[in-house]
């Protein structure tokens, strides 16, 4: 399990990124020490979907997105014709 806090600021967008590529680097090298590991990363990223940190981590460094789950998830218990 992991948290981080990546800065707040939109103009800084690079730091941010190099912030979670910090983290990302951190779990490569602890699965390199100790074997695969399940990964659970939580935080306040400060990024919205289409984001470059948001991008980042859920296409490059393959984290999944809690948040995007859960709208997929609750999208399937609608019943037909309701509005999400």
């Amino acid at each position: 399990v992991g948290n981080a806090h990546l800065f707040w600021d939109p103009a800084f967008a690079g730091v941010k990124l190099a912030q979670a590529q910090a983290v990302t680097k951190e779990v490569q090298r602890l699965e390199e020490k100790y074997g695969p590991m399940y990964t659970l990363l939580c935080g306040d990223f400060n990024s919205l979907p289409g984001t470059r940190v948001y991008t980042y981590l859920t296409k490059d460094a393959g984290f999944t997105s809690a948040y995007q789950s859960i709208l997929f998830l609750a999208s399937l218990q609608m019943p037909a014709g309701s509005k999400g």
